[in-house]
């Protein structure tokens, strides 16, 4: 996983498929050998054998498919091409090729070749296309059913099909067997001698054969290759996508492109070799899909490929002995998924927790004899602009917080733990609400002799964080607030104190975890809100604790409805694309070093319709978010009083 740990950028797109060659064969393999056995599968159905005739003397007959396979080779003059081997199981084939004129009879002389087809392989250069496919078919409906798109007109359906119309047969590679005692040809005398190039139990080479001959190869081949696409087993898989922007979630695909990427052995940096044993098997065609509103860049663009330089997106290295999810990779980018979709919903606790701390007010008068005092704030918990929540209140990317030089001690001792790192390369958005020292929130009266000071002071600090190659991401936060006032009535009479200090710490851990139902969730553990009170001395302010108190409550009863609103994150088999049977299921989601999330992909190629796509997971959590406690308005404090001077008992 370290490649795509520490190395892979995927933009400017948002989220990329990783397939090895070795998934996409499996893939393929997988519906060949379900029709085969007879099976019901909606939209495919097994090749019918297949026949061509160029004329009476030339042609192809009896040939029935095998499963065919992708073999990918990165190759940058054209990223969308990858080779196509198509299996011919069995068949008969006969060529003739026209010498002349005999001279004496005046009848045309030709000599004519006829063979068995034993499992031959003929592998061809394709481009890989998208065709929109009708939602109105059988096969629509079928795709529809286990896709985003079902129920939505909306959404429309792509295949990602290999374009047996683009095959390249001039640089088609043939393997069909080796020479036999049984391979003739029949001359212009009628006597059967060896074809050119003949040698027994030789492999058979297409350039053995006279131009004619691989002529009318080649047009029987794209005569018969239709049988393949009708059933469906060209086929690489489909994307969903959202035509209407307005109506797109953070993770519809409304664009796909694909491109080939080499395999990079990690002892020797050497690029794989394409093809069907060793290393060729873990060649990569990728998807790049962008999401919600995004557009990719035009092909011309210089990124729009991607680099061949990040290394590997897949650990596998020997199929059938690896696990399965090791040989395919989802990536989510940091901006879509954190960005886009969780750092949001984390910032509205934000605004839930920040103490506000509307107007504080002082008031004085002096008798001589008696003096009078108030003072008053007005403040409430989690009372600012909902409308604020991705602007004032947003989590930011950000590297630490930071403590001021002239907070009190006492603040900076308790906020300090969240300006600490977390550990080795950890991606951390931060957010701090800062009401120090602000003349709204200090206030000061001077009347006769008599000095009334009042102040209001918060903070809060919260952080959410992720370290690189985890499936944790932790929300924390601490507000720390102080009213304090001061009466100084005179040289006599003693001076008047009341301070309350309140400490507010919460913590959230989300650990992202695989489910039955192929998507992945959030399993919320979190640490209660609590809240302490480090300092409470002076007449009255018990008020403002019982107050601070009934307002955290609330907030705290809120606490879970957030929670469970992060709980379903993504339905996996229902945002990307799928392939051609069966779906694609997350495992193992984790985060790398630049915030996106990470899952490798397993194949469930006979998913039962409402059943289980990633059997060994646990069922998708069902928590109910139950009802929004409504916040209380500000909670309005008031202290003062009306004392006798001892200046009066000097009198």
């Amino acid at each position: 996983m370290g490649d795509r740990i520490w190395k892979m950028d995927i933009k400017p797109y948002d989220q990329v498929l990783a397939l090895t060659q070795h998934m996409i064969n499996q893939g393929i393999d997988n519906l060949y050998r379900r029709l085969e056995t007879g099976e019901i599968v909606d939209g495919a159905k097994l090749p019918e054998p297949a026949a061509c005739y160029a004329d009476e003397n030339n042609f192809i007959e009896g040939v029935l498919f095998g499963a065919p396979t992708v073999v990918v080779k990165a190759d940058y003059s054209n990223v969308r091409s990858v080779r196509f081997r198509i299996l011919m199981k069995s068949g008969n084939i006969q060529l003739r090729r026209f010498l002349g004129m005999d001279k004496k009879t005046n009848r045309p002389l030709a000599e004519k070749l006829s063979m068995t087809i034993n499992n031959w392989i003929v592998t061809v250069p394709v481009d890989v296309s998208f065709t929109e496919v009708d939602k109105n078919t059988p096969r629509g409906e079928s795709i529809a059913k286990r896709s985003a798109a079902k129920g939505k007109p909306d959404h429309s359906i792509y295949e990602l099909l290999m374009d047996l119309e683009s095959m390249s047969l001039g640089n088609a590679k043939w393997e069909f067997g080796n020479w036999g005692e049984d391979d003739w040809m029949i001359g212009a005398d009628n006597k059967k001698v060896r074809p050119a190039g003949w040698k027994l139990d030789q492999p058979r080479k297409f350039t053995d054969f006279s131009k004619d001959f691989q002529t009318t190869m080649e047009f029987c081949l794209s005569k018969i290759s239709p049988n393949l696409m009708a059933s469906n087993l060209s086929s690489m898989g489909f994307a969903i996508m959202a035509k209407d922007a307005n109506k797109r979630a953070t993770f519809e695909v409304n664009n796909t492109r694909y491109m080939t990427y080499p395999w990079t052995d990690p002892d020797n940096h050497n690029i794989a070799e394409p093809g069907l044993d060793g290393n060729g098997r873990l060649n990569y065609l990728l998807y790049l899909e962008t999401v919600g509103s995004h557009t990719p860049p035009l092909d011309s663009a210089s990124d729009s490929i991607l680099s061949t330089k990040m290394g590997n997106w897949t650990e596998g290295r020997n199929p059938g002995v690896d696990d399965p999810s090791k040989f395919g990779s989802y990536v989510l980018s940091s901006t879509n998924f954190m960005d886009g979709y969780l750092i949001p919903k984390l910032s509205i606790i934000n605004r839930t927790m920040s103490v506000d701390i509307s107007n504080v007010t002082t008031w004085a008068e002096d008798n001589f004899f008696s003096y009078r005092w108030k003072v008053t704030a007005d403040f409430g918990i989690g009372l600012g602009d909902s409308n604020q929540d991705d602007l004032t209140f947003k989590l930011q990317r950000s590297t630490l917080l930071s403590l001021e030089d002239y907070w009190q001690n006492e603040a900076k001792d308790f906020l300090r733990p969240l300006t600490v790192s977390p550990g080795s390369g950890a991606i951390i958005w931060a957010y701090k609400d800062i009401e120090w020292g602000n003349s709204a929130k200090h206030s000061y009266v001077h009347k006769g002799s008599v000095e009334v000071w009042m102040s209001g002071d918060t903070i809060t600090f919260t952080r959410a964080y992720s370290l690189p190659g985890t499936n944790e991401i932790v929300y924390e936060g601490r507000t720390w607030t102080k009213f304090e006032y001061k009466i100084d009535p005179d040289i006599i009479d003693p001076n008047i104190y009341g301070k309350i200090i309140c400490q507010c710490t919460w913590k959230i851990k989300l650990t992202m975890q695989e489910v039955s139902d192929g998507g992945m969730q959030f399993v919320i553990d979190y640490e209660k809100p609590t809240t302490s009170y480090p300092s409470n001395n002076g007449s009255g302010l018990d008020w403002i604790k019982k107050n601070l108190d009934d307002q955290y409550d609330t907030a705290f009863s809120n606490f879970e409805w957030y929670m469970n609103s992060i709980r379903d994150c993504l339905k996996g088999q229902e945002k990307f694309t799928l392939p051609a049977s069966g779906v694609f299921y997350f495992k193992n989601p984790v985060i790398n070093a630049k915030g996106d999330l990470v899952c490798g992909l397993e194949y469930n190629g006979n998913p039962e319709l409402g059943g289980a796509i990633n059997s060994g997971a646990d069922e998708r959590e069902n928590v109910g978010r139950g009802d929004l406690t409504s916040i209380a308005g500000p909670a309005s404090f008031e202290q003062g009083k009306d004392i006798t001077s001892k200046r009066a008992e000097k009198k």
